[in-house]
């Protein structure tokens, strides 16, 4: 049999391996002396390729289309690539050769960030405290979502992934490593400090109140910008330059104590900030009131309540029914 090398593996991971030199992973795979091979290219790889997201969906309808297939007593065969994912247990090492065969026969790819990443949630209408392994802090707004790498104190940084709106409480290390935000927009590069991100509809937000922040414009814009507290800096997928103006810092994060909090903002933005974080469909069908602007507080603990409050100043009728609420 032919040696599986680095440069096989890696070209497995990338989509670009032939359907000889996957048949010949899966063979080599089913010897468990290989399987530290496997997990150290896999990491290797990974370290590259930090920002690299699978196709989740269509893994699963390949899983699914490979067990119909299997009902019906058809054969079935490798699939297209679809990076794989394995995980090495030092004192059953079979097990994990077994499970990495699996993976890699079925094309089965939803296992890979569990075992590459640790995650935590907030659901809709839910806020979500995390004390990371450093010390740090994080408060996870509703539908959000934190992704941290299970190498995290190996990795000459700390790095961390958002979706959605979290409130950071950085925690300064000795060896002075750095801790790192990825957005969809942006990356914020911090020592130890105190700030807001909010990530949404394609639109990046960071508040600071406390230290010093780098943050630097993803897709290829490489554009950077050093923050001072009470600067609040907003990037969306279409500016070609970062959005700068200055706030008082604790009213972007009143969240955290179930306030909404807006600012000059207009009716319709009011109205995405509640969608957010109920998990609800508004329409508003009042034109005149959807011009009109908000500045002022909300109780964020009772969705009711925030419905009646928004029509009681506007004067507008609720309807509600499940998830659908309409504003007239």
């Amino acid at each position: 049999m032919h040696s599986v090398t680095q440069a096989i593996l890696f070209d497995y991971f990338d989509g670009k391996s032939s359907p000889l030199q996957r048949q010949l992973i899966e063979e080599w795979i089913r010897d468990p002396g290989n399987v530290d091979v496997f997990y150290q290219s896999l990491e290797k790889w990974e370290l590259n390729k930090l920002q690299y997201v699978p196709d989740v969906a269509d893994a699963h309808r390949q899983y699914l289309h490979r067990l119909q297939a299997g009902n019906n007593g058809q054969s079935t065969s490798l699939p297209g690539p679809t990076p794989p994912a394995g995980r090495f247990v030092r004192d059953r090492r079979w097990l994990v050769a077994a499970c990495i065969l699996f993976i890699l026969s079925t094309g089965v790819f939803l296992a890979r960030d569990f075992i590459l990443y640790t995650t935590y949630s907030a659901a809709y209408g839910q806020i979500r405290s995390v004390r990371l392994d450093d010390g740090s802090e994080v408060a996870l707004n509703a539908n959000s979502q934190l992704k941290v790498r299970n190498t995290w104190g190996l990795a000459p940084q700390r790095e961390v992934w958002l979706k959605g709106e979290g409130f950071f409480s950085i925690a300064r290390q000795a060896d002075g490593r750095k801790f790192i935000v990825h957005t969809d927009q942006l990356t914020v590069e911090v020592l130890g400090t105190k700030f807001n991100v909010s990530q949404r509809r394609n639109r990046t937000t960071v508040v600071l109140s406390e230290g010093k922040v780098k943050l630097t414009a993803n897709a290829g814009r490489q554009q950077s910008i050093l923050m001072q507290p009470g600067d609040h800096i907003e990037l969306s997928a279409r500016d070609t330059t970062f959005n700068r103006k200055t706030v008082i810092p604790e009213k972007y994060a009143a969240w955290r104590e179930n306030e909404l909090f807006f600012e000059n903002a207009p009716l319709p933005e009011v109205l995405q900030k509640v969608e957010d974080f109920y998990g609800i469909k508004i329409i508003l069908q009042d034109s005149t009131a959807a011009e009109k602007r908000f500045t002022s507080s909300l109780p964020n603990n009772n969705l009711d309540v925030v419905l009646k409050s928004i029509a009681s100043v506007y004067q507008l009728e609720v309807s509600r029914k499940q998830n659908r609420v309409i504003l007239r």
